[in-house]
């Protein structure tokens, strides 16, 4: 298909090309749960609130969601495609980009899965959650910079930690994606990071030693450590100093194990995805995911203005029903969207794109892995 200027549609419509050829519409199929419409039917409305009057919204909130309104609206602009052998037209609206829409996430998810599996190490790797006390949410929201304060603790702390946990000899350097997440399933404020961490790491001489123990408890108390290290030099937006540390205090007291870090076994996860193909399904179900999936919507009601959907929490097996406010339903939803340029996926250990020095490394591995399997199906067959 050869792709034309919108220009284009102007002069078919003043030579009368219709007679002549055929032009199809690619219209995006229209649902009526999507996530789009709602927003389309009451956007205005959300912002016409007193509430939002009078606090006002993010400078960056407002342009993100109207991107998702406007997406594959002809309205906002399309692509024009011509079959050279039917010399039929078709027409494709142009996409938001929004890391907002639901449509636009999923194909970013795609593409960047298919992107970080080609500079990956085809290893083992272990999928590990991250979680912070209740009572820190509100601050983090407060001062979303915060939120680069959750990114160094995980890197510092996982430094750490797997550098006791290898031989004292040798100098290991994991890789890890790590993948922000501010929401939980019931859509409330809840950061988190998802991480995936090679197990073992790569030597100086460029070998890849491989270390599967990880120490839990470890992890828990050295992430929470290492994030108070972190917030304290953000102290003004606690408040005073006072304030701060009778919030850290009342953490420590309460979390006498450290804050909850997931990091189950390789053995408990899914023995179909392993090496690449692993990181391939962490990278589609994690990056670029909505906050909310259309698939989750059960009823929309336009008239009563209510919203019906469902979520399984983690704690449980029973499936929740929540029916609700649109403009409530809206408000859950906004609160997620982070300011713009605001890098949700960080790279750490050799998979750091200033680790110059292992990229090589990690090449000249994959090449050995390779032909180290060749080798062993040559000698089965």
């Amino acid at each position: 298909m050869r792709k034309l200027s919108n220009w284009f549609t102007e002069f078919l419509e003043a030579f009368d090309f219709k007679n002549k050829t055929e032009v199809h519409n690619n219209y995006p199929k229209s649902n009526t749960f999507s996530i789009k419409q709602i927003f389309v039917d009451f956007w205005d409305s959300f912002c016409a609130q007193k509430d939002v009057i009078k606090n006002g919204l993010r400078p960056y909130v407002d342009k993100e969601v109207r991107k998702m309104m406007s997406c594959k609206d002809f309205k906002y602009g399309f692509s024009l495609f011509e079959c050279p052998v039917c010399q039929r037209f078709t027409r494709v609206p142009f996409s938001c980009k929004s890391r907002f829409c639901n449509s636009c996430g999923a194909i970013y998810a795609r593409q960047r899965a298919a992107k970080v599996a080609k500079k990956t190490l085809d290893v083992s790797h272990r999928h590990l959650v991250f979680t912070i006390d209740s009572d820190l949410r509100y601050y983090f929201k407060k001062d979303r910079s915060l939120l680069n304060c959750l990114f160094l603790a995980v890197e510092n702390t996982l430094f750490y930690s797997l550098k006791k946990c290898g031989r004292k000899a040798e100098n290991l350097t994991p890789g890890f994606i790590m993948v922000l997440h501010t929401f939980g399933r019931d859509l409330k404020w809840n950061p988190h990071v998802h991480v995936l961490l090679t197990e073992g790491g790569m030597t100086d001489q460029g070998v890849f030693k491989a270390v599967s123990f990880i120490n839990y408890e470890q992890l828990r108390k050295g992430f929470m450590k290492t994030l108070f290290d972190e917030l304290a030099k953000h102290i003004s937006v606690f408040g005073t100093k006072s304030q701060f540390y009778n919030l850290k205090h009342r953490s420590y007291k309460n979390h006498e194990d450290g804050f909850y870090v997931y990091a189950p076994p390789q053995k408990s996860l899914s023995k179909k995805h392993n090496g690449k193909d692993q990181v391939i399904q962490y990278m589609l179900r994690y990056t670029g995911r909505p906050v909310m999936a259309q698939s989750r919507i059960e009823a929309y009601d336009k008239e009563a203005q209510t919203i019906t959907y469902w979520y399984e929490p983690h704690d449980s097996d029973e499936t929740i029903h929540v029916t609700e406010n649109v403009l409530v339903f809206i408000g859950k939803l906004i609160q997620h969207i982070l300011p713009p340029h605001f890098k949700t996926i960080r790279y750490a250990g050799v998979y750091a794109a200033k680790n110059t020095k292992y990229k090589e490394k990690i090449k000249r591995y994959s090449q050995k892995k390779t032909y180290q399997e060749f080798v062993h199906r040559f000698r089965n067959t």
